[in-house]
């Protein structure tokens, strides 16, 4: 029965990559019709409905005042600030790029938690950091001579500016997740993303302006689709790994996203796959695996 369920996990984390990959293409698509920041705001909100749903389900642990404070803090930082970065950066690269650029973050996230939290990374972490950013270089090197340089300039700031905010946002949420739920604290971080967002569009006079296209709902029905594949694709299935197999294995397999993505970014997205991007994509997914392997 051991044996059966390591492997329900190993699949799970396999899936688990495919649904973060697949989230990512539609994404793609839905930037094309809508402003970053309001695809943000939306899928925030939405979000927000199918995380409470599931806590009505599951039961909801009510966290001190300090960690909502945490959690609030974090997810200003890695939902309304970082994810529309992301979204920004999406709507500039090619999706199989971003999504490599994406990999830094483990490697930001071990850094600042060298600085912030005293943590020592041991040797072989720092030859896995060093695998990813060489493996990200091939791929941007192999996208410079595609494309709108100005256009690809924009989008690497953006990408790096989304993954600086997600590692600080990861290293302030792991302080608030020490007295709450998995599952609380990604609704806190929610919903202060979304109360963060609205406040925005408010303030700048943009709210519907943000939330006008959405009235289309096909375009709502695809957003909904989207949110759900990594919702309760990505995030769900993520979890059912870390239950059923090891850490290192779940977080290994579940590195592999940028070899999910090529594939459907060339097929449903029609970008260009270079030889020199497929061989960054291995280094830099091997980098990663050896970041988060124990």
């Amino acid at each position: 029965m051991k044996g059966a369920s390591e492997f329900a996990g190993m699949a799970a984390a396999l899936a688990s990559a495919a649904a973060w990959a697949g989230g990512s293409v539609l994404y793609k698509k839905l930037g094309e019709r809508t402003s970053a920041p309001g695809m943000n705001l939306v899928k925030s909100i939405l979000s927000l409905g199918i995380l409470a749903f599931v806590l009505f389900l599951t039961g909801f642990q009510l966290p001190g005042r300090r960690t909502w404070l945490i959690l609030t803090l974090s997810g200003l930082l890695g939902v309304a600030l970082g994810d529309t970065f992301f979204f920004l950066a999406l709507q500039r690269l090619n999706t199989h790029v971003l999504v490599l650029l994406c990999a830094l973050g483990p490697a930001l996230t071990i850094l600042f938690a060298v600085f912030f939290l005293g943590e020592i990374p041991p040797f072989w972490r720092w030859i896995g950091i060093v695998m990813v950013l060489s493996g990200v270089a091939l791929v941007l090197d192999a996208r410079g001579s595609h494309g709108n340089n100005s256009s690809t300039a924009g989008g690497i700031v953006y990408g790096l500016l989304s993954i600086l905010c997600m590692s600080t946002g990861v290293i302030v949420a792991k302080v608030g997740l020490a007295s709450v739920g998995a599952l609380e604290a990604v609704f806190i971080r929610m919903l202060a993303g979304a109360a963060g967002l609205a406040l925005w569009a408010v303030a700048a006079g943009r709210l519907r302006e943000w939330v006008a296209p959405f009235w289309d709902r096909v375009l709502l029905r695809d957003m909904f689709v989207a949110i759900c594949v990594c919702t309760l694709g990505g995030f769900w299935l993520s979890h059912v790994a870390l239950k059923f197999a090891d850490v290192s294995v779940a977080s290994t397999l579940a590195a592999t996203e940028p070899l999910f993505v090529m594939p459907l970014a060339a097929i449903f997205l029609e970008e260009p796959i270079s030889r020199k991007a497929v061989w960054g994509a291995l280094v830099a997914v091997s980098g990663a695996a050896i970041l988060v392997s124990r």
